[in-house]
């Protein structure tokens, strides 16, 4: 599609692509065209922070993962089933990570996907059934520090609850699929002993249970290589996403030896292994570890000082920090959420937010984000705060409504679409029909 401004492309987008998929500034996306390490590249060459790609573990573009992965794509067979010494390397060094009971690998495409086999295979071993079991949030949710007299105790009540109505019912338990430390919930760690006790739980009622740490593991929590080791238990299954391939599309199911392994192919193997050694050569556990207490440092220092931040939680480089309305109340606040995340992206920082109420600041850099950078972003991020502030109390609007850009976006889009089907032909092809009903269809049979 070469000649097609940003704009152009982005009505194509939004005819052609699935609204699921959604762009991270919706209301005002930026065009990527680079990245390095830390840092992302717009079309017009201006340099932005990123605060948030996961998946890019160690670095966009990292030179050694990106050397390793070109030199074996010149001798590769991509097949699983032929003897390449790659893959028994990268299962050996990988392996290594794990307490030695976990000693197995699944190796899939994405964490998608090893969530789906963890959990065919859970129940393909227990023949049963998978229930919802309620995020213990002690900040915001059912039972909460300060109000209920043991939340932990309350949270596994409910939870043992739900398991034994379940059972009434005629149903068994097949597993358990957690993330150790909960992302998409709002950057939630569970409070005290509750995730070890809920795995005993489980497994009183014949369940396995499977450790989620596509966005939370391979040393991003700086104390230890996988976020359910900061929990003190050991699960069935774990399962890992695309940061081990530094953002290639590679992830894995590990278990104990009683299930076998079967194969993936030289050059995933040969990428992770490259990601597993620039973690080891760049010593990014303890770098994660150390720079997370700055960041949280800075972010509980700000919290004094800004009414909006409700609450400052996190491990290592994995951090949330929760906007609120009211701070007594712990109203969250999507709307400051989203505000501060569109002047931080105007200020050249991408960052994130996410929660139930989209109202959590997420900060997961890549591994190799600088000291320079953590002290910039929480500057940064108290300097935006003190002008939302300034605005509500002085009653002006919150100068950039990111919902009224999009609205107005959105009817460009649509005239640019309707430009781009009706009135002119794409650069170099000929001329789409446009049906615009089933009759349409039928006149072409």
């Amino acid at each position: 599609m070469s000649g097609l401004s940003f704009e152009e492309a982005l009505a194509l987008r939004q005819n052609f692509v699935g609204r699921a998929c959604q762009l991270h500034y919706e209301a005002d996306p930026v065009k990527m065209c680079k990245g390095s390490m830390q840092y992302l590249y717009d079309d017009k060459g201006d340099e932005f922070l990123d605060c948030v790609s996961n998946v890019c573990h160690v670095g966009h573009c990292q030179p050694d993962v990106v050397a390793s992965g070109r030199d074996e794509m010149f001798n590769s067979s991509f097949s699983s089933s032929a003897d390449g010494l790659e893959m028994s390397l990268y299962s050996k060094k990988l392996l290594a990570t794990f307490p030695p009971e976990l000693s197995v690998c699944f190796f899939v495409n994405s964490g998608s996907e090893a969530n789906d086999l963890a959990l065919r295979m859970a129940r393909e071993l227990t023949r049963a059934d998978v229930i919802i079991l309620p995020c213990p949030d002690v900040y915001r949710g059912v039972f909460q520090e300060g109000r209920d007299p043991d939340p932990v105790g309350s949270y596994l009540d409910a939870s043992e609850r739900l398991l034994q109505e379940a059972t009434n019912k005629g149903h068994r338990i097949a597993a358990l699929i957690s993330e150790a430390l909960l992302s998409f919930a709002g950057m939630i760690i569970p409070p005290g002993d509750y995730l070890y006790r809920l795995y005993m739980l489980i497994r009183r009622y014949g369940g396995l249970c499977i450790a989620d740490e596509i966005q939370t593991g391979l040393g991003r929590c700086g104390t230890a290589w996988w976020g359910f080791q900061t929990q003190g238990v050991f699960p069935d299954f774990v399962t890992i996403g695309k940061p081990i391939g530094n953002g290639y599309p590679m992830a894995a199911v590990i278990t104990t030896q009683h299930i076998a392994q079967y194969g993936s192919n030289p050059l995933v193997c040969a990428i992770g292994l490259a990601v597993l050694n620039v973690i080891e050569k760049e010593k990014y556990l303890l770098h994660a570890r150390t720079l997370g207490r700055v960041l949280l440092d800075g972010f509980r220092a700000l919290q004094q000082k800004h009414r909006l931040i409700g609450d400052v939680r996190g491990i290592g480089l994995w951090i949330g920090v929760e906007m609120v309305s009211d701070r007594l109340r712990k109203t969250p606040s999507k709307e400051v959420a989203e505000l501060l995340a569109y002047r931080l992206k105007e200020r050249r920082v991408i960052i994130g937010f996410d929660g139930p109420d989209r109202n959590v600041m997420t900060i997961t850099p890549p591994l190799c984000f600088s000291t320079e950078n953590a002290h910039g972003l929480v500057s940064l991020f108290g300097e935006l705060l003190t002008e939302i502030e300034d605005d509500i109390d002085s009653g002006r609007p919150m100068a950039t409504n990111p919902s009224a850009i999009y609205s107005a976006f959105g009817s460009r889009q649509q005239m640019l679409l309707e430009d781009i089907l009706v009135d002119r032909t794409f650069p170099g092809e000929e001329q789409p029909q446009v049906l615009n009903s089933i009759h349409d269809l039928q006149e072409l049979d």
